[in-house]
């Protein structure tokens, strides 16, 4: 029940950035086009404000939204039990539905035991499941592996082993218990993650019971040229208490960091520091457990940065059957020129035909406002946009939030929301792709020709002709 499901949460510079460059040196730089400069902020600021609700929905559902490794959630150890033993325990059924009858296997220490290949055509892969069983310590490896993948896939290969003590007898699963789990999974050429690999263990439990403890890594690597080179996570739980990091390596050889850590009454902090000095900390109160909580958010850039700091806090309830929330959060950002900015921002949620709707009021104490729909698809999420500014000029955009969250944002300007319906020509319209960092760039257009935008982390913005 996560507002963006993706592999883990991001926290983006700022909500607001204005302007471009101050007193270009570049003949090609434009120095004065407001209506295009202001349009390229307010999507910039769009974007970022959609990447900070990701994080308020993420510390809002505790430990779940954020500790994910595989297809396995460490955030809760019971989970990955779970799946792991769904893999264990379809093995062994075969095994002993077929070789175990028949009496006719290998007894020898730490021996494959059974192997099984399907080619599962329908659903386009070849399956190989296998078992490995060590008579002197009763401890079994479960294979599954999945290969072949037709062109409905992305993969290449899915492989996951289940590390189990089966405490010397296979025909009897009661007194099982799961010490790890291993997931490597490759992909095309094409996919923006080129390979996966995930390693779970579990602390020692009594069989019967639940595990309360567990300890996680993940380590993602994307293809050459791609803006991130290499993410490593890890993570731990136990007993309700939770930590994880995320490092970023960065193709231009730059890192960033972030860190959570969760306490058992539902509280915890965070705290990143980004590329180029740009740091974030912060505490929350989870909803999870008794439907309402809180968080605080404070944002510095470096020295000399035009925007110096930004303050969130906003107080939300939790729909505990459906995780969905409602509730609103304040923004004051604090400018080098000493100038102050103020905006709220509601959040509602909702539920339709099993994809989530978010709904963002957004109101500017400058008297400019807007409303964001956010909606859940197969694929990431799609945003819709619709803004007025204090001067009325209306701008409209449609943005695609992808799993590794990057964006590209396609917008139209008008002069005023009458003129829109009136079916005029829009006075500016532009696309942009974002990186997960908030950093991207793209194109504009007016009357009088199109720009090359290159937006950087902090928010900060260069239109060139």
């Amino acid at each position: 029940m996560k507002l963006f499901k993706e592999i883990f949460v991001l926290f983006l510079a700022g909500l607001y950035v204005f302007g471009c460059e101050t007193a270009p040196t570049d003949p090609t730089q434009v120095e004065d086009n407001k209506t295009l400069e202001n349009a390229t902020s307010q999507n910039v600021a769009l974007f970022n404000t959609l990447s900070s609700v990701n994080q308020i929905g993420s510390v809002m559902n505790g430990p779940d939204a954020n500790i994910q490794i595989g297809d396995a959630d460490i955030s809760n150890p019971q989970a990955s039990k779970a799946f792991s033993e769904t893999i264990k325990n379809a093995a062994l059924a075969q095994l002993r539905s077929g070789l175990l009858k028949k009496r006719s296997y290998n007894t020898l220490s730490d021996s494959l035991l059974w192997e099984l290949i399907v080619q599962r055509e329908f659903l386009g892969f070849t399956e190989r499941t296998r078992v490995y069983y060590d008579y002197a310590s009763g401890k079994a490896i479960v294979e599954n592996v999945k290969y072949d993948y037709d062109e409905r896939h992305w993969l290449v290969l899915d492989s996951a082993r289940v590390y189990a003590d089966l405490a010397g007898t296979l025909e009897d699963d009661t007194d099982d218990t799961i010490e790890s789990l291993y997931e490597n999974k490759l992909y095309k050429e094409g996919h923006f993650i080129l390979q996966v690999v995930s390693n779970i263990e579990i602390d020692p439990y009594a069989p019967g019971t639940e595990p309360i403890s567990a300890r996680a890594q993940t380590e993602t690597y994307y293809p050459d040229g791609s803006f991130v080179s290499k993410k490593n996570e890890q993570a731990s739980f136990k007993n309700g208490t939770g930590s994880w990091t995320k490092e970023i390596e960065y193709s231009d050889g730059t890192k960033s960091h972030e860190q959570f850590t969760f306490n058992e009454d539902g509280t915890g902090t965070f705290e990143e520091e980004r590329r180029f000095g740009i740091k974030i900390s912060g505490t929350f109160d989870s909803a999870d457990d008794d439907g309402v909580g809180s968080f605080t958010k404070l944002t510095t850039f470096p020295e000399g940065s035009a925007l110096q700091s930004m303050y969130e806090a906003g107080d939300f309830t939790m729909n505990l059957q459906d995780s969905t929330l409602h509730g609103s959060f304040e923004k004051e950002l604090r400018f080098l020129n000493g100038s102050v900015l103020k905006e709220s921002i509601s959040i509602d949620e909702s539920y339709n035909n099993g994809y989530k709707t978010t709904v963002l009021v957004i109101d500017k104490y400058d008297g400019s406002f807007g409303t964001v729909t956010i909606k859940e698809n197969d694929g990431g999420n799609h945003v819709s946009g619709i803004w007025t500014e204090k001067d009325g000029t209306y701008i409209l955009s449609e943005t695609d939030f992808y799993p590794d969250g990057s964006a590209r944002m396609e917008f139209k300007v008008y002069e005023s929301e009458e003129a829109f319906n009136n079916g005029d020509d829009p006075i500016v319209s532009g696309l942009f792709n974002f990186n997960p960092d908030s950093s991207g760039s793209g194109t504009a257009s007016d009357a009088d020709g199109t720009y090359d935008v290159t937006i950087n982390s902090d928010g900060s913005q260069t239109i060139t002709n």
